[in-house]
This record gives C-alpha cells, structure tokens and sequence, in this order.
C-alpha cells in the first residue's frame, strides 16, 4: 500500500528537481539574446508585430520546419494576455513598444516553454523505462536526464532540439508499447509524435524507423496488425503537414530554405574544428554530453540487452540512434546540440543495465539491491553533477552585454559602429527606422535609448572569403568612430592567413593604426573576446553630428560568388548615412553599389530607387536622369532597362508627383 505512494513521491521530487535545475538562471543574460531564439523570432514577425507586417501564419523560413514557431506564436498570444490581465500593457501598441524597450519577459515566457518541454521529456524517459523494466528503470533513467548538464543547459534557451528531443522519446515509447501491444491506439500516437517530431526539425524524420521495425517484431510474435504501420505513417506524415502546412503550401519557399540548409549542413561552417564528424560525436558522447562513465553504461547496456539477451525494446531503442549518428556524421557541420536526442535512450540503456545487475553486486558485496542502485547512479551522474556545479559559482554576464553596457556609458549616440558578428546587440539606425511608425515614435522619443550608425561587417559561413572587400580599412578610415571585432569571427580568419590574407591584413592595420579602447575576454565574461578600436583621426565629433561627410572611399567591385550580398551591403550602408540626412553621400554610395552588376534585379532596384531618392531630395534632379539614362543604355537585364525607362518618363513629366520615383512607384 505504501510502497506505489513512495513511488509516485519520489516521481514528483523527480520533476521538481527537473524544473528547478531548468528555470534556475533562466534569466540569464537577459534582456540580450545572442545564438538563439530563432523560432521566437519568426513567431513574432508572423504575429504582424514585427516591422511593418501583418498577421501572417506563413513563417516564410524553411531552415526547419514550424511547429515549434507556433508554440511560440502561442506562447507570444498568452504572454499578451496575461500582460494585459496584469496592467502591464493596454494596447497592442504598449506590447509592441515593451517589446522593443525591455524584451525580458517575452524571452523568459520562450524559454519557459522550452523548460517544459524539458521536464515532460523527463517523465517521457520515465514511461519508457517503465516499459522496460519498471520503476526500476524509469525512476533512475528519468533521474539522468533530470540532471544531464547538456539537456538543462539547451532547456534554458529557445531552440528547437530539447522539443525534439521530447517528441523523439514520446515515438519511441509508444514503438516500445507496439511491441508489447500492437493495437491500433500505439500505432496512431507512435506515428503523431514522430510526425510532430519531424515538424520540429527535419532530423525526426528517421523515427519512422523504430516505428517500422516494432511493427516488424510485433507481426512476427502475433500476426496481428499488419494494416496499422500503414496508419502509422498516414498520421506521421498528416501531422507533420498539419503542423508545418506551408511546406506544401509554399513549396518553392521551403524547396529554397530546406536546400539552403542542405548544403550548410554539407558545407559546415568556416574555421570550425576539422575532426572528422563520427570522431567528434565520440568524442562529445564521452564528454560534454553523457560524460565516459554514463556513454560505457549505456553502450554496455546495449550490448547485454540486445546481443546476450537479445531483448526486443533494445532493438526498438537502438535502431534510431544508430541511423541518426550514421547521418549526422556524413555531415560537415557539426554541433553538440544534434545529438541532444540521444540523452534519454542513453539513459534508458545505463538504467536498464544498472538494475539487471544491482542483485548480483548486491549479493557480492552483501548490500541492499537498491544501494547498488543508487551507487550506480551516482557514478553516472557524476560528470553532469559537476558541471552543474561549477556553473553555479561560475556564472558571469556574456562579454558582448558588457560591451554592449560600455557602448551606451561611453560611446555618443550617432557615432559610426562597425561590428563583427557576434558582437553587442547594439541599437542601430536601421533598427529604429524599421520599426513600424505608431513604435517608432513612442521608442524615438525615449531619451534613455541611444542609437547609433551602426554598419555591419558581413560574414559568411559557406563561402567566407566574398566578404574580403569589406574587410579593408581605408573604407572605414574615413567615416567610422569605432570597429569592434570579435574572436568568434576573427580567430576563423586568422587559422588560414593565405586563404583570408586581406582579413587578416585588416586586424594587423586595425590594431597598428586605430586605439584599442577597451577589451573583454574570458577573465571577465563567457562569450567571445569582443575588442573595441576607436579611429584617432576623429576627436569627439561622432559620425551625425559631422559637416556633411563624403561617401568616402568604398570596397572594391569584385565578383560576388553569393550574388546579394554586396548589393545589401551597399543599401544598409547608404540608408546609415540617408537617415542622417546625408543624402548626397548617400547618392554615391548607392551608385557605387549599382557598378556590382551581378546581383539580381529586385536588389539592383533598391539600390536604383535609393540613388535617385537621395538625388532629388538633395536637388541634383539632373543628376538622377543621368543615373536613370546609364542604366537604360547599359543595363544587366531587359526588366533594368524597362524600370529606367518608365522612371525616366515619370521622372520627366511635369505632372508626375515627386515621391513616384523616389518610392518606385
């Protein structure tokens, strides 16, 4: 009678050891968000609240698929009411402007949703290890993952593989259930998480397979059910439609992103760790991930439930991390993360080994089976315990939320910020002017917010060298008040001096000729090295409040080898200096964009429409006729010619409003 209680006890002590270690420094780092929050941030620009857009369930970015942008969509709904409940807010305006002023308690509701998901992954581990072999399974299966340092550390932030994680164990419980079971109900919940775990991201798409082969061990035991694998997939595949239904609806968008991500995940990332991938998944199992001592009980579990005991739930467990590994290994880009859903079937593996051989070392060594237990556990555990630790009286602010806290101490605002990747989350004009009107004049008028000519510097992960004309200091010799560059960014360039030799010439100008004003590095923040250079030959003047600076020198025109990228480049960095109210600058810098004629028409047009706008606001009207007859007489494709003809014509009419050709109407 008492002994169920106790259990079920231990279970919520369980949870709450989970939930604790998943929402304690939940906050961290906030307001700033540096590499996450992907699915927050799409889930917001289709609430409409985003820059100038409306309600649209279209998330128009396939790099993974969407469920979980609509948790958070959700999620951002809730936070509204709740807000709204509370006086907080009173509008969706006062929303939209907290957003923009403070967005910690936006982020805080994301990662809350991720903690959950975290937690419920931990009783998801427990129901599978209660298939297995009991509560003496489940409770101390459930026990690691509750603890595992990896999975509480990515259960604070907003990504999308803890949700995977808990979708991938839901599939593989009920494929254990198939086996004991095969009724239509297991095949039906098998196939609806698996499919909502391939709607997370595209990786669950190979839990089919322990679906498929519980299905097979099930029909070879009872010859029962042979129509239901066949249900199975028809519910995978309708709730992975119904949950990302844009792939099918906007199929060339997804065609396009799921491509893009294709080939990242070919390609990798530049100056990453060149181990081969299979050595590296090793080496994280053993290490960041499980730690040596739970990766050997879990492999020594599988092998004594699958090859001496040749169990059939060890069959059903290993089938997807074997195939997983095998193809996240083909893959150049590799990341811990990925193998985040390997936790609990590590777990599971260890736990299920512990209790099979806790009486016979109980007996040896004359203690209770369930000391064994707990010893074993321990052992386990140990590495994860640890880091745990040190985390906690380790914990220190980012170093890009201290650069970013220095800028807005000691830098004016106005003044020109070049930046690095990674670097602080710096509030940029562009920021400001991308904000619909109703935000933007309420955050404008907010004195305590400092914006500044912020410019970045482009990085590309999958073909890095096309940014080298960007990496050329005279270009920003002439215009910048400060250039912060960042380790993450420049110690990639600095492993191949001959492949980057102009980036790397960038860094050696910038450190013998600019001032090196401050630097943060690992002794007093995680996060990357951040060094802020402040140019000598501007004394306190910042960049807005300058006579009229030039356009100034500009990259060199090569050959783009991601066509739009330079065009970007030059509309970002010639709208910096348009919403200045440097508009005959600004005129130059879009003309020079437009000698790079390899990009595609529709970013050619921008940059077209910017040099004309700029032109005839600042009054060289002939000048802009003059741009509009080059790119009639020497245009880069038909369209060109046709757009140059009919804004010269609207251009030339004296009836012709004057705002048609600046907007391109």
């Amino acid at each position: 009678m008492f002994a169920p209680r106790r259990t079920w006890i231990v279970v919520l002590a369980l949870v709450a050891l989970a939930l604790l270690l998943r929402l304690r420094g939940i906050d961290h780092g906030l307001p700033m968000v540096y590499e996450e929050a992907y699915p927050f941030k799409k889930s917001w620009e289709m609430w409409g609240w985003g820059a100038k857009k409306q309600l649209d369930f279209n998330p128009h970015f396939f790099n993974y698929p969407t469920l979980f942008f609509y948790v958070q969509f959700l999620g951002q709904g809730l936070l509204y009411l709740i807000l709204k409940a509370r006086g907080v807010v009173e509008t969706a305006l006062d929303f939209r402007v907290l957003y923009e002023l403070d967005k910690t308690p936006f982020y805080l509701l994301g990662r809350g949703i991720s903690a959950l998901c975290g937690v419920a992954t931990v009783l998801a581990t427990l129901a599978c290890g209660r298939r297995i072999g009991g509560f003496a399974v489940g409770i101390p299966a459930a026990a690691l993952v509750a603890v595992n340092h990896m999975h509480v550390v990515k259960s604070r932030v907003i990504e999308v593989d803890v949700p995977l994680t808990l979708c991938s164990t839901l599939c593989i419980l009920y494929a254990l259930r198939i086996v004991e079971q095969p009724s239509r109900r297991n095949y039906l919940l098998a196939g609806l998480w698996g499919g909502l775990a391939t709607s997370t991201k595209y990786s669950g798409a190979m839990l089919a397979l322990p679906i498929v082969l519980a299905h097979a061990i099930a029909w070879w035991r009872t010859r029962q059910g042979g129509s239901n694998v066949l249900i199975a997939g028809v519910v995978f595949a309708a709730a992975l439609f119904l949950t990302s239904p844009y792939i099918l609806l906007d199929r060339s968008a997804f065609w396009t992103g799921f491509n893009y991500e294709r080939l990242h995940m070919r390609l990798g990332h530049f100056g990453l760790d060149q181990t081969p991938a299979i050595v590296y998944y090793a080496r994280v199992l053993g290490g960041s991930l499980l730690g040596l001592p739970l990766a050997l009980a879990a492999l020594a579990g599988g092998l004594y439930a699958g090859i001496l005991r040749r169990q059939a739930w060890a069959a059903v467990l290993v089938v997807f991390p074997l195939v997983y590994i095998a193809v996240i290994s083909s893959w150049s880009m590799k990341a811990e993360r990925y193998v985040l859903p390997l936790v609990p079937l590590a777990a599971l593996y260890a736990a299920a080994w512990a209790a099979a051989l806790a009486p016979k070392l109980a007996r040896r060594h004359r203690a209770a089976p369930a000391a064994a237990m707990v010893a074993a556990w321990f052992v386990c555990a140990a590495p994860s315990l640890a880091a745990l630790t040190r985390e906690a009286r380790s914990a220190r602010a980012d170093t890009r939320t201290l650069a970013y806290e220095w800028i807005v101490a000691h830098v004016p605002a106005g003044s020109m910020i070049v930046s690095e990747a990674y670097g602080p989350a710096i509030m940029g004009i562009i920021d400001l002017q991308n904000l619909q009107s109703d935000v933007f004049e309420v955050v404008n008028a907010r004195p305590e917010i400092k914006v500044y000519a912020l410019v970045a510097l482009p990085m590309y992960q999958m073909l890095p060298e096309n940014s080298s004309p960007f990496y050329d200091l005279p270009v920003y010799d002439e215009r910048a008040d400060y250039i912060i560059t960042s380790s993450s960014i420049e110690s990639r360039y600095r492993k191949e001096p001959q492949r980057y030799a102009a980036h790397n010439r960038f860094y050696d100008d910038l450190q013998r000729t600019w001032r090196l004003e401050r630097e943060w590095g690992p002794a007093d923040g995680s996060g990357p090295r951040l060094a802020v250079f402040r140019n000598p030959r501007f004394a306190e003047v910042p960049f807005a409040e300058r006579p009229n600076p030039s356009g100034g020198r500009l990259p060199r025109i090569t050959r783009d080898l991601m066509p739009g990228s330079a065009a970007g480049y030059y509309e970002r960095l010639a709208f910096v200096y348009e919403a200045y109210g440097f508009e005959r600058a600004a005129a130059d810098i879009y003309r020079h964009g437009l000698l790079q004629r390899d990009q595609p028409f529709e970013l050619r047009k921008n940059l077209l429409i910017g040099a004309l706008r700029c032109l005839i606001r600042a009054g060289y009207g002939t000048e802009a006729l003059a741009v509009l007859e080059d790119a009639e007489r020497q245009p880069t494709s038909p369209a060109e010619a046709s757009y140059a003809t009919r804004l010269r014509q609207q251009l030339t009419t004296p009836a012709a409003p004057s705002d048609s050709v600046a907007t391109g109407r």
